[in-house]
């Protein structure tokens, strides 16, 4: 997530739908006091440090518990990042970096009616390999794919998974000014930041480009992962943003 006081926007970070990739390339032109939540490493890989104003505030409201162990191990700005999410999990929720927009409005309501809000979708059939991908190179989910989908439906829409509708909806209605599509990103990207009145190079980073080192096949279509099972599941389970966006297998 991003709130950015210097451009006046806020971004809401959907899963898997490169968010990370948009956060890198952002956080080059916010300002010292704006905030990322999320990604901060994806970021530093390309020589991009947080605002000024984040590590402050990670000094301040330090998340003690892995303070020692993270500054033992070298690892300062990972210690930055844990102290960071702390900090906004009682107004944000548990992973701060995916909040819903009902949580953001709500721990930003003067940012939330003045400033422009934006996100990325994605075709939610490409989205969950893309998830199951990268939880498999995680080692969070060992299982195969048909496994993972299936999980999906049992568990429901309370799963971590499938709550990206809520990430830019409130009462199921679309809460944001503008919508950017995965499929569409390099131009969608362009127009938005056009936009917001910044002035754009086109770099967008990779940043969580995870198929060969997983083992899995890398830079694939999507639908060949899919049984006729699978296929209907996530038809059901993601029917909300299919319906709003159009969206086919």
């Amino acid at each position: 997530m991003i709130i950015s006081h210097r451009h006046k926007f806020i971004f809401l970070h959907c899963r898997k739908s490169a968010g990370s990739s948009f956060k890198i390339s952002t956080s080059r032109y916010l300002g010292p006091d704006d905030l990322v939540i999320g990604g901060l490493k994806d970021g530093l890989q390309h020589g991009i440090r947080p605002p000024r104003g984040m590590v402050r505030t990670a000094y301040r409201h330090p998340h003690w518990p892995s303070v020692m162990f993270k500054l033992a191990r070298g690892s300062y700005w990972s210690f930055v990042s844990d102290s960071i999410k702390q900090h906004y999990v009682s107004s944000l929720g548990a992973i701060p970096e995916h909040a819903s927009a009902a949580a953001v409005k709500a721990a930003f309501p003067e940012e939330w009616q003045r400033y422009k809000k934006i996100c990325i979708v994605r075709n939610p059939w490409d989205q969950l390999w893309s998830e199951y991908k990268w939880r498999f190179k995680r080692k969070a989910f060992k299982s195969g794919f048909d496994d993972f989908v299936k999980r999906q439906e049992q568990v429901g829409h309370s799963d971590r998974y499938n709550l990206n509708w809520d990430i830019y909806t409130i009462d199921n209605t679309v809460s944001v000014d503008r919508i950017l599509y995965y499929e569409n990103l390099s131009q969608d990207m362009a127009d938005t930041f056009a936009w917001l009145s910044i002035d754009w190079d086109g770099w967008t980073p990779n940043a969580k480009s995870t198929a060969q080192e997983a083992g899995l096949e890398a830079a694939d279509n999507y639908r060949a992962h899919y049984t006729d099972e699978t296929r209907a599941i996530v038809a059901r389970i993601r029917q909300r943003e299919i319906e709003q966006f159009n969206y086919v297998f």
